[in-house]
């Protein structure tokens, strides 16, 4: 599956979910926050952080999303 087929996948999983489970918060800041998150995806970018984040959302369609993607690693050389 690629970047762009995930993030598809990420947007239907989380549609449902938010059906389903639904919170209270802004709509503008939620939106905003999947279109980062779908960038991010697209880009292959993803921190540990953002998996982690998004992982019930790929749990709730019965998939590990450690078995599509894989945290960006990030090198500090001093």
């Amino acid at each position: 599956m690629n970047d762009a087929e995930l993030a598809d996948l990420y947007i239907n999983l989380a549609m449902k979910f938010e059906e389903e489970n639904y919170v209270e918060c802004g709509f503008k800041a939620a939106t905003e926050a999947r279109q980062k998150i779908v960038a991010k995806i697209k880009a292959g970018t993803l921190s540990s952080k953002d998996i982690r984040s998004i992982e019930p959302v790929f749990q709730y369609g019965n998939l590990n999303v450690h078995d599509y993607v894989k945290a960006k690693k990030r090198f500090i050389f001093f």
